[in-house]
């Protein structure tokens, strides 16, 4: 390949010079087999045609890279948003049944393992009914929702879990919970929490419907030795709690 400089109109041009040869279907290669390709350009007008090219190739990687990214973005909402709802209750945010005794069964196999405590508290609200009844359904949303919300700020364990069954049914797993005495301080904490004012419509709803909270407590493998039977144990807790006068806490005991 030769390369020749010439200046056309005072410009600088290059001439480029490329041999090649065809090939045709015959053993004999001939003198007019051979050809010259002749390239002519400005260097000029060539290096900003390829910066411009360079510029254009820089907006469209751009342009691809943001797409792909708000593609990505639109999927992970797609999918996060049922994933979210699979494992949360909708009204408080925290988590849901199917969760709960998921995380029950394996806190209390791991600590077994381990030869530590599970410990598990069974809350129902005493007197909810009346806000439904009273202020209606939406008020009664409301409410649970605050509720939730000072359940979830009482528990600062990372590894704890909260969680509403329903209706006005919340529970507490405490995956490392040293003895009965620890797990009462939790539950006296979420008693004294929800005794604070709750406003709706103008008026303390807490006070005014004396809203209160019953909580059963039972700890695994003091009182069970697996999931079922720790439920069962902290759902008899509580009854024991709401019928020796509501707004305390009760630990499970077999008399």
């Amino acid at each position: 390949m030769q390369k020749v400089k010439r200046t056309i109109h005072g410009d600088p041009v290059t001439y480029r010079y490329v041999p090649y040869i065809v090939q045709f279907e015959t053993d004999v290669a001939k003198h007019t087999d051979q050809r010259i390709i002749e390239i002519v350009y400005n260097e000029k007008d060539l290096k900003n045609k390829l910066k411009q090219n360079n510029q254009i190739f820089l907006l469209q990687l751009f342009a691809t890279i943001a797409c792909a990214l708000m593609i990505s973005y639109i999927i992970t909402r797609l999918v996060a948003r049922p994933m979210y709802l699979a494992s949360h209750d909708l009204l408080t945010g925290l988590s849901n049944r199917a969760v709960f005794e998921n995380s029950l069964m394996s806190s209390v196999e791991k600590n077994k393992k381990k030869g530590r405590k599970t410990g598990l508290l069974h809350i129902d609200l005493d007197n909810f009914k009346k806000i439904n009844d009273t202020l209606g359904h939406e008020a009664g949303d409301y409410f649970l929702k605050e509720v939730g919300r000072r359940i979830r700020s009482v528990v600062n364990d990372p590894n704890d879990i909260t969680a509403r069954l329903g209706g006005d049914e919340f529970v507490i797993i405490l995956n490392h919970v040293m003895d009965e005495n620890a797990a009462s301080k939790v539950a006296l904490q979420i008693i004294q929490e929800l005794k604070r004012p709750i406003e709706i419509k103008g008026a303390d709803v807490v006070k005014e419907y004396n809203i209160t909270a019953s909580i059963g407590i039972a700890l695994a493998p003091d009182h069970a030795q697996d999931s079922d039977e720790l439920y069962n144990c902290a759902d008899q807790a509580l009854y024991h709690a709401k019928r020796t006068g509501k707004n305390t806490f009760s630990v499970y005991n077999k008399a």
